[in-house]
């Protein structure tokens, strides 16, 4: 017997060895795999690593290998290692324990009724008993957890047809940054990367161009229909797909996507569409070889996607039906996006400086562990916020007459939570509203139309200070009036709110319309 830790990459690599290796494992000694979260070795390295259990015996007795989860191991995954609460590493030595030595009929004992902590995690998801057979199914005997989690079977009144079966796939181009060129010329290919390939379409001004000299297969040209899937990326956006319905100049793509290019039996604009359901994200995430840093999608993996064929006409039905909401959805989309509140100046205000009408202080350094648990927000100068603890009597607590700005990083953002009690970093500033000379939130709609970058210092990295923001002039009208051109603004924030519902709805109807097809029984 033995118990080996191996990184992430042994255990899904498709290299010829590799395969070959997993293949001898799980025929002949592999009893569990236990993957670990990444940074467990921290400060020494941050890759990922999986335990393999190795035991003639039990592999030989048994047709199935246990998978687990480690999601904590009572430390947190940060360079310093500091103690914490959650330790998920007694639970799975003792499951893995029990793995050994229970049965058949033990294992198939309700959590609630049964002494062993193996169905308990099962029930949790945090253990996998999966049959050797459906492993070496997949022909690369992959050994991660999540390629073999069951999923509900879609039941469709059209045929299930895989998505290698309906369009072809094409790699990206590879290209050095010394093959980049400054500017485009009249020759020269321009191409695509992550970046510029988004859901809404190809973002010109974030293309690379190069020579076109460096394209040596025409079909990579991207032509009219194409879409581009992202196949290597971080987790969550794996999968991100891009429509392109227009090629206005020479296109290519770059290797961390691929081309999907819809055959004669399916319309592109019924393809992506299928490529951006929840179904499809699942099964991009089951089947993907999650490194440290990046998450790859294997095109034959992509190739074994089934989708709903429906024939032809009802497909350009449901096209023309998803089409029309979303051009609704769009245009509400474009509302929010455009919408900024705006002060009427009425040149006769006078002009105030902040300081002389709010209060403002740099917010506090905070520790990781101060944002754990539950409790109140904490705001930094991204648009995040997460939850926090704290002892109020020895943390900054703010409230509803407060707003914070972003003083370094993401410089000039400007938030105001509205909320009883919060606290900020660092990377901010809270500036506080004295309420009988300035609104909250008219000072929030004055800060939202400055130009921080007039009052930014500073040369290797630029911040703000407290001292620039008590300079800032603003025009400030009585209190009557602030009251009057608030209420016209929160007016028109009610209409702003309409068109999120609207948005809600219209996705609602783009869902509904797929699921008729696909005939979800979830």
């Amino acid at each position: 017997r033995a118990g080996i830790i191996v990184p992430e990459g042994i255990i899904f690599q498709s290299q010829a060895a590799y395969q070959q290796l997993r293949k001898l494992l799980v025929e002949k000694h592999l009893a569990a795999v236990i993957s670990l979260p990444a940074g467990v070795f921290q400060p020494y390295s941050g890759v990922k690593t999986s335990i393999l259990i190795l035991d003639n015996a039990l592999a030989r007795r048994r047709e199935s290998i246990a998978f687990f989860k480690v999601k904590s191991d009572g430390y947190d995954l940060g360079a310093q290692r500091r103690p914490i609460e959650q330790n998920d590493l007694p639970q799975v030595t003792q499951a893995v324990k029990e793995w050994q030595v229970m049965n058949a009929d033990e294992l198939e004992k309700e959590p609630s009724s049964s002494s062993f902590i193996l169905p308990k995690l099962l029930g949790e998801g945090m253990a996998l008993i999966v049959k050797k057979s459906a492993i070496a199914a997949t022909g690369d005997y992959n050994l991660s957890q999540e390629r073999y989690k069951q999923t509900t079977r879609i039941q469709s009144q059209y045929p299930m047809v895989k998505l290698g079966e309906v369009a072809s796939f094409i790699r990206g181009i590879t290209f050095k940054k010394s093959d980049q060129l400054e500017v485009p010329t009249k020759i020269s290919l321009a191409v695509a990367t992550t970046k510029a390939a988004q859901e809404s379409g190809i973002v010109s001004d974030a293309l690379y161009h190069i020579s076109s000299q460096l394209l040596k297969d025409d079909r990579k040209l991207i032509r009219n229909g194409d879409i581009l899937i992202s196949t290597a990326n971080s987790f969550h956006l794996l999968g991100r797909t891009t429509h392109v319905k227009e090629v206005e100049i020479p296109m290519s793509f770059g290797a961390f996507m691929t081309l999907i290019r819809a055959k004669d039996s399916i319309l592109d604009g019924y393809l992506i569409h299928c490529l951006r359901t929840p179904q499809a994200v699942s099964f991009y995430r089951k089947h993907a070889n999650t490194t440290t840093n990046i998450s790859n999608l294997n095109i034959s993996s992509l190739a074994n996607l089934q989708i709903p064929l429906p024939p032809m006409e009802v497909q350009q039905s449901l096209v023309e039906e998803i089409n029309s909401y979303q051009y609704l959805l769009d245009a509400s989309r474009q509302i929010i996006e455009n919408y900024s509140p705006r002060i009427p100046i009425d040149p006769s205000w006078p002009l105030v400086q902040l300081g002389e009408i709010t209060s403002a202080r740099m917010g506090e350094t905070l520790i990781k562990k101060d944002m754990t648990g539950f409790g109140k927000p904490i705001f930094s100068a991204d648009s995040s916020n997460k939850p926090w603890s704290y002892t109020e009597s020895t943390r900054l607590s703010f409230g509803k007459d407060t707003i914070v700005v972003g003083a370094r990083g993401t410089i000039g953002s400007v938030k105001f939570p509205n909320i009883d009690k919060f606290t900020c970093t660092q990377t901010t500033i809270a500036v506080t509203a004295n309420s009988e000379k300035i609104i909250p939130a008219f000072l929030y709609c004055s800060l939202l139309a400055f130009d921080f970058r007039s009052i930014t210092e500073g040369v290797g990295i630029p911040m703000i200070t407290v001292a620039n923001i008590n300079k800032i002039n603003i025009p400030l009208p009585p209190l009557k009036e602030q009251k009057a051109i608030i209420t016209e603004i929160e007016a028109e924030q009610s209409l702003i709110n309409a068109n999120h519902q609207l948005i809600k709805g219209f996705e609602k109807k783009i869902h509904t319309a797929l699921a008729r097809i696909w005939n979800d029984k979830r």
